[in-house]
């Protein structure tokens, strides 16, 4: 079973309220980032992964329990496994509770898709080029590629042509993967990817005030 959890920016509550919701050294980290935007969207994509982790009944996690793997991508022990992204002014954490799973979410902006065609293959370039909306095809290809290789663990460590979409499936490395748009708002591209046939998504608002 996966479970999406999102929520968006609200500038008008009290950074710091929430700031002081997880440990010093997170907080340390994400005061790094310069733009108060960007600060929002770490501090909610924690915040979302220890709601997630209540709600499925793992309230005795904590963000100290955190492991990372050498290609850094965090997980925590013996429980559900999660993927967190964010873009705009929205954040996104998905969850599955059996399976490896990756998360995508892009704010769909005006780009010029050709500075970006070595990415992709002969066949999704012309796909993207044969659809009635060329940039939301591309962000949805770049989506399923991102959500896979995230899925997979290594991430960005890896370039994006080396993974092939063919709509619901994705490979890499001569892996297959199990894709799945997921429609929220017609302003982003968002994909998950799992090892295994993706069945029963829940997606699940939350309001800042909730976390």
């Amino acid at each position: 079973m996966i479970h999406i959890l999102w929520c968006k920016i609200d500038t008008t509550q009290n950074f710091q309220t929430y700031l002081k919701k997880i440990p010093k050294p997170f907080q340390d980290n994400i005061l790094r980032y310069r733009r108060a935007e960007d600060q929002w969207l770490k501090l909610l994509g924690k915040l979302l992964l220890l709601k997630g982790m209540e709600l499925l009944g793992h309230a005795d996690v904590n963000l100290n329990t955190l492991q990372y793997t050498k290609y850094k991508r965090p997980y925590l022990k013996q429980k559900p496994d999660f993927n967190i992204s964010h873009s705009g002014t929205h954040v996104m954490c998905a969850f599955s509770t059996q399976n490896a799973i990756g998360v995508d979410i892009e704010k769909i902006n005006t780009i010029d898709i050709n500075d970006f065609k070595n990415v992709l293959s002969h066949k999704e370039w012309l796909h993207i080029n044969q659809a009635d909306d060329t940039l939301k095809q591309f962000y949805s290809y770049w989506t399923a590629k991102e959500s896979l290789l995230k899925a997979d663990g290594r991430g960005i460590t890896v370039e994006l042509d080396k993974v092939h979409i063919n709509t619901t499936h994705g490979t890499f490395e001569n892996k297959q993967w199990f894709l799945q748009k997921i429609d929220f708002n017609p302003a982003y591209a968002v994909h998950i990817a799992s090892d295994a046939l993706i069945e029963n998504i829940h997606l699940h608002e939350i309001n800042i005030n909730h976390l």
